[in-house]
């Protein structure tokens, strides 16, 4: 008899109720006592995307400033459609007429912050109004007779750039666009550094390259856990022949700035097809005279704390560049039309930079990209890899925007392998040889058209904490790379694809709990598994998790990432998830299931979560 899969309503809640304590397995947080609030120390603030008419995303995140435990109690009116809970396992909903409640089950811990997300169904893009937690307004949510509407945004939080003098003869003065998050999410890093994200001016004599105290992306990717390292580049957009000589002006103040020639990759026609790499050369405040070692790309390269200041590169040949929310379509058309000396195309936008061969001259039937970027719109596009890095950076819990990912397009990969993109320490290939099959330039904002990139950015972002072992011993590194194009893929479709694999996952439980081995399942339906605790805690869930392993561990023990994971799971959780592993078949070893047992039991059932829009 094929078991039934029940639907329930389990959604996306952040953790609470939860304190530091010493195990023999290292650090572990445990099961705080609440303490009734006294004072209403709680602030909240509510953000809103409009999906379609149909669908609306809401969020409430709640902060607990006080030292003791707090309950929860949101009330809002809805003034049209129905309101759904994305959170049932973790709160609750009620409503009376057009006044509804939401609360936590569980006291908000001291200092913590909690997400509580909402759908609004049929509303036809109504939001909530007179939002109250304590009797305290909600920020961002307002009546409609106050002259303020909700906020609305894409869910980041963060400004668009401005609109700046077009790039064609801007020699200077143009402001550089800010990159602030106005609403930092639960687990988000040190996010001063957005501050910094600065753009290059490109004109046809000179590039002036702003510079800022961002240190190494390498100590960002070892403070942020993630998996490789962003990028120091900082493009100049200037293309310089072997041979030829520019100058480099660095100001009093800059002392350990470098440039950069070359490019990631090989390229016919260019260096002979070889992958030159980016040669390095040391600079000093003053002027630079620097010789080319071989055909290539410049950057600056600055990896300081300190430094600070604009450097200008004189020479060469200009790079057409757009930079999104800065160049107008029309300048950039023109850029191309003139600046034809170089074979690169430069794309840049908040946390994203891409070099782009322009065409293949050698074989017109693979990537001819200038050609696929004829009328496409520019800022869309770097506007959707820039949502896919925040949404990664969120997910993971890597909150620093300074380093942007940088995208290469050479010819063809240099370690053989016949994948469609690459993901290195400093830098994602998108070979030629896959030109329609990436779609980096042409691909829509479904999961489909994307695939690639996404991909791509998710191995940028992994965490260790979800890269477990096999039965042989490897590290799976695919199962958990797509986890937060799921949250995009939400957004777009209103639904969650992995919901389509149920057929494999009731195969898979036909035997009996005991005989199950989580190994056995293929990778996608795996990343059910953390995508099931995403829905049911939050989707900061997995940066929470991620976050409680990178810290030092006893004197004797050691890392191990699948059992790190249940505990910190059940830490975050704030309950004994010992069922929810046994159903997928993951082993709960006899040393670890007392620690379970310390959290209450599991009430719903959320290993039968199989729909992403309740």
């Amino acid at each position: 008899m094929t078991p039934s899969l029940p639907r329930s309503s389990a959604g996306r809640l952040g953790a609470s109720g939860l304190v530091l304590a010493s195990t023999v397995f290292g650090t572990v947080l445990v099961p705080a006592t609440a303490n009734a609030a006294t004072d209403p120390a709680l602030s909240a603030s509510l953000q809103t995307t409009t999906l379609n008419d149909a669908v609306t995303e809401a969020t409430f995140t709640v902060e607990n400033h006080s030292e003791a435990s707090q309950p929860v109690s949101i009330t809002f009116d809805v003034p049209a459609g129905s309101v759904h809970n994305r959170a049932d396992t973790r709160s609750s909903l009620s409503a009376d007429g057009g006044r509804a409640t939401l609360a936590l089950h569980l006291p908000l811990s001291a200092g913590e912050r909690v997400d509580m997300p909402l759908w609004l169904l049929n509303g036809a893009g109504a939001r909530f109004e007179h939002c109250s937690i304590e009797g305290v307004p909600v920020t961002g949510c307002s009546a409609p007779d106050d002259g303020e509407g909700a906020r609305t945004g894409t869910g980041t939080g963060t400004d668009e750039p401005g609109t700046g003098p077009e790039q064609t003869g801007a020699d200077s003065g143009n402001e550089q666009p800010g990159a602030g998050s106005g609403s930092q999410q639960p687990g988000d890093a040190d996010h001063d550094a957005a501050a910094h994200v600065q753009y290059p001016t490109v004109t046809h004599g000179h590039t002036d390259v702003p510079v800022a105290p961002l240190g190494a992306a390498a100590d960002v990717q070892s403070q942020d856990g993630t998996q490789l390292a962003r990028s120091d580049l900082r493009q100049a957009g200037r293309w310089i022949r072997r041979g030829q000589t520019f100058v480099v002006e660095v100001p009093d103040g800059v002392e350990h700035a470098q440039v950069g020639i070359g490019q990631y990759g090989g390229y016919s026609g260019i260096n002979d097809c070889h992958d030159v790499g980016i040669r390095r050369f040391d600079l000093h405040p003053g002027t630079n005279t620097v010789t080319a070692p071989h055909d290539g790309l410049v950057s600056v390269i600055d990896t300081s704390t300190t430094d600070e200041g604009t450097l200008t590169v004189r020479g060469g040949y200009p790079v057409p560049t757009f930079i999104a929310g800065e160049t107008d379509r029309a300048a950039f058309d023109r850029q191309l039309q003139d600046w034809s000396q170089s074979p690169f195309l430069q794309l840049i936008g908040e946390r994203v930079q891409a070099d782009v061969l322009r065409s293949e001259t050698r074989y017109p039937t693979f990537d001819q990209n200038e050609e696929i970027i004829a009328g496409l719109d520019l800022d869309a596009k770097i506007g959707r890899w820039d949502d896919v890095i925040r949404v990664n950076e969120r997910f993971w819990g890597a909150g620093r925007a300074a380093h942007r990912v940088h995208f290469a397009t050479p010819s063809r990969f240099t370690t053989g392998t016949s994948g469609y993109a690459e993901s290195h320490d400093g830098w994602i290939g998108f070979s030629t040889d896959h030109a329609k099959p990436h779609h980096l330039l042409d691909g829509d904002s479904t999961m489909p058209g994307e695939r690639h990139v996404r991909q791509a950015i998710g191995r940028v972002f992994q965490q260790d904490v979800t890269r477990w072992k096999d039965a042989s011993g490897r590290i799976d590194a695919l199962t958990s790379v797509d986890l937060a194009s799921l949250v995009i893929e939400e957004r777009v479709n209103g639904r969650n694809w992995l919901d389509s694999w149920t057929d494999q996952v009731l195969q898979f439980r036909e035997k009996p709990v005991e005989q199950r081995e989580y190994s056995d399942l293929n990778p996608t339906v795996r990343s059910l598994v953390f995508d099931q605790l995403r829905r049911a805690y939050g989707d900061d869930f997995i940066a929470k998790v991620a976050a409680r392993n990178q810290g030092p561990v006893l004197p004797g023990s050691q890392r191990d990432a699948r059992r790190d994971f249940i505990l910190a799971a059940a830490n975050v959780a704030g309950r004994d998830l010992t069922p929810f592993f046994e159903q997928w078949g993951i082993t709960v070893e006899p040393d670890l299931r007392p620690h379970l047992a310390e959290y209450p039991a599991l009430e719903t059932p959320i290993w039968d979560d199989f729909d992403a829009l309740h």
